[in-house]
């Protein structure tokens, strides 16, 4: 007992000295994330993100292979006490990587550092309970419950095992619905907010059924857990993570291009001089490529999630001879579209510029003469 003790509190106190010690370059990328601009925030605000993971993860990395190295040196002759070791170790690098992913979503300490407009109480809730879980679930099964095995009980594995995971699923309904109405609420509201009527339905069902759907997918990861909790809990615990970055990374380039184009686009000084309506023609296609960029997205997501789940993966169909054949058509004529597009587009600006040009002539009179 004596040794997981010693190895727990010195993982945990080198990631707390580490963590201190990022802690200064993490305030100095949200200070970069504020100075910049409103129309690049969100993609200054995604790297920022990326550079703040990387500085956890690199502490995560550090921790764990430290506890690693003194894990060995602590490791008795018993193989119950010293499977709980190794396990321990194993556990601390998921464990904390995941709890890693929690703090980039939520940072409740960082307002620069969010992506989504959340209330920092509301934000600590989530990243607590959800942290929580993630230990209380990942060190049981990952370090508990093996340890268990290789002492030769396997009986108390498996009761432990039901136990952990009847406690996880409840408390985990107990959270969702008790957050449901905020959630609720926060939608709607960004449903009052949005022009647009369908994605506004959009957000209105969802907010009325998402603690149903949030539900719903954890009792499948309790009946997967319960019925098969070897290869089939991986795989779904791979597969969701996957299928949370592939969501993630799409909503979040959708949006870069929201605010990065949506409100128009805009020439330089120079161009504006020459051809003045051709940044106001150019701007009456920006709604239709943000449709058609967010449609590209939304099926590379899709494709991605169809690979990730095995229900088919369009990636290699597409590497093939009749996928690469329909990309080829596709680029083709878009390829087309758009040069005859930038044609008529300057060639019209042209041709109204003359007119423009000519209201401001002074023309001769015989008073000048």
């Amino acid at each position: 007992a004596w040794r997981i003790a010693v190895l727990g509190v010195a993982a945990y106190l080198l990631l707390f000295i580490l963590t201190r010690a990022f802690r200064p370059l993490s305030a100095r990328l949200a200070e970069l994330v504020g100075r910049g601009s409103e129309r690049k925030r969100l993609l200054i605000t995604g790297l920022a993100l990326v550079g703040y993971y990387i500085l956890g993860a690199l502490s995560v990395l550090i921790s764990w292979l430290a506890a690693n190295a003194l894990g060995l040196l602590l490791s008795p002759p018993s193989a119950g006490t010293a499977a709980l070791l190794a396990g321990f170790v194993s556990a601390f690098l998921y464990v904390e990587l995941a709890r890693l992913v929690l703090s980039v979503l939520f940072t409740p300490s960082q307002e620069n550092f969010r992506l989504f407009k959340i209330q920092p109480k509301h934000a600590r809730h989530w990243r607590n309970w959800m942290g929580l879980t993630i230990l209380f679930v990942g060190y049981v099964s990952l370090a508990v419950v093996p340890a268990l095995e290789a002492a030769g009980r396997n009986g108390l594995a498996e009761l432990t095992s039901w136990g952990v995971a009847v406690v996880a699923i409840i408390f985990v309904w107990r959270q969702l619905w008790r957050s449901r109405q905020p959630v609720c609420d926060a939608l709607c509201e960004r449903a009052e907010q949005t022009n647009n009527n369908t994605f506004s339905w959009m957000l209105r069902t969802l907010g009325k059924t998402w603690h149903w759907l949030a539900i719903l997918y954890a009792t499948g990861v309790f009946i997967v857990a319960v019925i098969n909790p070897g290869e089939a809990l991986v795989f779904v615990a791979q597969a969701t993570v996957s299928s949370a970055l592939i969501i993630g990374l799409a909503v979040f380039l959708s949006a870069v291009l929201t605010q990065w184009i949506g409100k128009g686009v805009h020439l330089p000084a120079t161009w504006v001089a020459r051809l003045p309506l051709l940044e106001q023609r150019l701007n009456t296609y920006v709604p239709l490529l943000l449709k058609i960029l967010r449609l590209v997205i939304g099926i590379i997501a899709l494709m991605g999630l169809s690979a990730v789940w095995q229900l088919g993966n369009g990636f290699v169909w597409l590497a093939g001879e009749r996928g690469s054949a329909l990309m080829s058509t596709i680029f083709d004529v878009a390829l087309i579209l758009l040069i005859a597009l930038t044609i008529w587009l300057v060639a019209a600006s042209l041709i109204e510029a003359k007119p423009v040009s000519y209201t401001h002539l002074t023309l001769p009179t015989i008073y000048s003469v």
